[in-house]
């Protein structure tokens, strides 16, 4: 799948990517991965607590930099660091967020955080 960031952010105020086990979806499509690298990239996210992650409209690209150097951080770093929500907040990365997932059983009115 190929991404038109500008075409995207045309029709939409943000854009998101969510990882669920071995699989990550980019607006809630799954995007194949034939590629090492994004199993890579899927593994360190998953080891860093980065379930989701979501670029508003406007993000800049310094931000997106900051963004990948936080992430490229070793997890021991990050962790005494307050974690990567800290290290947005203190970098004032204002237009890209992470989150953890929410599991929801369909019928059941009660969700928890993904463990």
């Amino acid at each position: 799948m190929k991404l038109d960031l500008v075409r995207l952010f045309s029709k939409n105020s943000y854009i998101s990517f969510n990882i669920y086990e071995d699989n990550i979806f980019f607006e809630n499509e799954l995007l194949e991965s034939e590629n090492i690298a994004l199993d890579n990239f899927i593994g360190d996210c998953l080891e860093r607590d980065i379930d989701s992650f979501t670029f508003d409209k406007g993000v800049k690209s310094d931000e997106f930099i900051n963004f990948l150097q936080l992430t490229n951080k070793s997890i021991e770093d990050l962790k005494n660091r307050g974690g990567l929500k800290k290290g947005l907040q203190r970098q004032g990365i204002i237009h890209i967020t992470v989150s953890k997932l929410k599991v929801c059983e369909i019928g059941r009115a009660s969700c928890r955080e993904r463990v």
